[in-house]
């Protein structure tokens, strides 16, 4: 049997704790599994939220199958939030599990673990690896690398048969490793899979490239996946704005003369001797955007900054000072 003990208050650092446990995990070729979740501090999250939105603890992770503590996060459901939280369980467990993405692109699922809170209620904790803080920036901002492993993440989560449904930079969590790569550190996993659905993709790239021209929608056939692009601003904007029209944007690659000449019907009303010089104009606005966007490349925006803090502050009471100064006083008078 797989045991989770989870403090009844984890805003108080001496808090009991009570147990919870994973049905249908039983392996009979090892003893109980005993895990305790120690130090939790709550994660900051952004919205209202309401009854049914997960509380999201980081904490330290202890256990009797565990060489040494690990870093997780306890999402946590009460009432009418347990059925999404399961559902959520469930996506992990099977098309993130069988397409060998945990670690990898999410988070690795450490157990969904049921129980009832002393005071009564009932209680859901999915348990995930601490994959690192959430983005702070805009992904536009960020490093080219990145940008295109943020992508790449998501490409191969519909690959495993599902959407997102909800990719936005807050579900997108970040580590910094220099000891992997100094040159590209930042690396991240796209995490909350509430709102997940079962998705065949359509899409057949199987690769993020940058700044190619943007495919027609129909051709990409993904509406998440075009989406998620379009955020990241890895193409160039597929149509150039004509005269309140719009035409496909590799006319331009001919220059000034051969542009002014396809777009001469939308051109008509402009004198023909400045025709060559209004689509020279046109060209420059559109290259524009590439100028903008490289002047980003060459100083991208680190996905989360040093100073962030995803986790609210320890609060500690006048009392629970005492309390450990009287422990210590005690300690040192055994001493001597």
């Amino acid at each position: 049997m797989y045991c989770l003990q989870f403090p009844e208050n984890p805003q108080d650092r001496h808090s009991e704790s009570y147990q919870l446990v994973a049905p249908g995990r039983d392996d009979s070729e090892t003893d109980d599994v005993k895990l305790e979740v120690q130090h939790a501090k709550r994660v900051v999250t952004t919205g209202t939220g309401g009854p049914d939105t997960p509380v999201i603890y980081k904490a330290d992770l202890h256990g009797n199958i565990l060489d040494e503590p690990c870093r997780v996060v306890c999402k946590c459901a009460t009432g009418p939030g347990i059925k999404p939280l399961s559902r959520e369980a469930q996506v992990y467990r099977t098309q993130l599990e069988a397409a060998g993405l945990q670690g990898h692109y999410v988070p690795r699922f450490l157990g969904l673990y049921y129980g009832k809170h002393p005071d009564g209620y009932e209680v859901a904790i999915m348990v995930l690896s601490d994959e690192g803080r959430p983005m702070t920036a805009s992904l536009e901002f960020t490093p080219l690398y990145f940008r295109k492993r943020v992508l790449d993440c998501l490409l191969r989560i519909h690959q495993a048969g599902i959407t997102h449904d909800a990719f936005e930079e807050q579900h997108i969590v970040v580590q910094k490793r220099e000891d992997v790569d100094p040159e590209r550190p930042w690396f991240p996993k796209i995490v909350d899979f509430s709102h997940a659905r079962k998705h065949k993709c359509k899409c057949t790239w199987s690769e993020v490239t940058a700044y190619d021209y943007a495919p027609d929608r129909e051709e990409f056939d993904c509406d998440e996946l075009w989406w998620a692009f379009q955020k990241a601003e890895l193409w160039q904007p597929q149509l150039i704005y004509v005269l309140g029209q719009h035409c496909p944007a590799k006319w331009i690659e001919g220059g000034a003369q051969v542009f002014a000449q396809k777009v001469g019907d939308i051109l008509r009303k402009v004198p023909e001797d400045e025709r060559v010089k209004t689509a020279q104009k046109i060209i420059d606005d559109y290259q524009s955007w590439g100028a903008e966007r490289r002047k980003w490349d060459e100083n991208p925006v680190p996905p989360v900054r040093d100073s962030d803090n995803d986790v609210e502050e320890e609060v500690v009471d006048d009392e629970d000072d005492e309390e450990d100064e009287d422990e210590e006083d005690e300690e040192d008078e055994e001493d001597e």
